[in-house]
């Protein structure tokens, strides 16, 4: 399993509509083949600060839901919104649950 973070920093002019965004890329991102789960967070200290944490069953699936035409055009879509954008690959350590 490979857990990807995402880190984003949101113009404060563009909040609805980023959110508004978000949850339907997390639903596609959900319905991916080989997605565990995509879960997304706002900042309670700074409502510009989202989180997004994906977990996939391989870096493949990783770079094949990255390839589709639905992930392209959201990131095309929040481009404006964005201050920031940041994000890794990580594992796991540890017992996992």
């Amino acid at each position: 399993m490979i857990i990807v973070l995402i880190e984003m920093a949101v113009r404060a002019e563009s909040l609805s509509a980023f959110e508004e965004a978000l949850v339907v890329s997390l639903e596609q991102r959900r319905r991916a083949p080989g997605n565990i789960d995509a879960i997304g967070y706002q900042s309670l200290a700074d409502p510009t600060l989202f989180t997004v944490i994906e977990r996939f069953e391989t870096q493949e699936s990783i770079d094949a839901y990255y390839a589709t035409p639905e992930h392209e055009a959201w990131m095309d879509s929040i481009a404006s919104m964005l201050l920031e954008m940041k994000g890794a690959d990580q594992r796991p350590i540890g017992r996992q649950r």
